[in-house]
């Protein structure tokens, strides 16, 4: 016995408009199922049909029971109603390759060279009005002050001097250089504990020496200067 086509396609179409509660368009797919039962005693054929999944992931179908000499009919019929489904390939085939292989595509290239999108997006917006990118003063690793680079030394410099607080960036560099236990992961950080314990040194004679970096004749000089200045306020005490 044989059947056309469209007799097993309406086989199928019909049994889901008639017998199941779902749509034509629902259909995902189905099968033939044969199970023995009762010992063996007793076998069972049967034809599902799959119509995707609700909302709680529970998979949606309809089934019955059908004599074994119908078996090959529905199956058939399941085949094809799944192959009319396939309106599209999935993945590319042999005759794709040759496509892209034989087809010759004109691709306008400005002076021989790949166009840099992000530099034409970066050329439209103004220099002024560009938001420059933050300096970050973490690393990786616990780093001692002689292996920073020279970009990480000069943004901290810079950090230090805009923010005008007491440790002065030369002593805390020569602070960290001082011993190798001093390793930091943020050397912006660090300073802003090492300044928070820091006590400006008072002003003597010998760190204006040191600070105003002069030589051994101008802090003689300096250290007149300051006996001068202190024996004027003591004639006014005794006067």
């Amino acid at each position: 016995m044989s059947f056309t086509d469209d007799q097993l396609l309406n086989l199928v179409n019909n049994t889901i408009l008639t017998k199941s509660e779902f749509k034509l368009d629902d259909f995902t797919g189905g099968g033939v199922q044969i199970t023995s039962t009762h010992n063996h005693k007793i076998i069972k054929h049967k034809i599902y049909l799959t119509f995707g999944y609700d909302e709680k992931r529970n998979s949606k179908s309809y089934s019955e029971d059908i004599e074994e000499d119908i078996t090959s009919i529905w199956q058939s019929a399941i085949l094809l109603k799944v192959k009319s489904m396939q309106v599209s390939k999935i993945g590319s085939s042999l005759s794709d390759l040759n496509k892209l292989m034989n087809t010759d595509i004109k691709i306008e290239i400005e002076d021989n060279k790949i166009i840099d999108r992000d530099k034409e997006c970066n050329d439209i917006v103004p220099t002024s009005l560009r938001t420059p990118k933050e300096f970050t003063f973490s690393l990786k690793r616990d780093t001692h002050f002689s292996n920073l680079s020279k970009e990480y030394i000069s943004n901290l410099e810079e950090y230090i001097r805009s923010c005008e607080k007491s440790l002065p960036f030369e002593e805390f560099r020569d602070g960290c250089l001082a011993k190798n236990s001093y390793k930091y992961k943020n050397f912006k950080l660090a300073y802003n504990k090492w300044n928070k314990n820091y006590e400006p040194p008072k002003r003597t004679a010998s760190n204006i020496e040191a600070s105003l970096n002069v030589n051994v004749f101008d802090a003689i000089e300096a250290r007149a200067m300051l006996d001068q200045q202190a024996q004027q306020e003591q004639g006014v005490i005794d006067g």
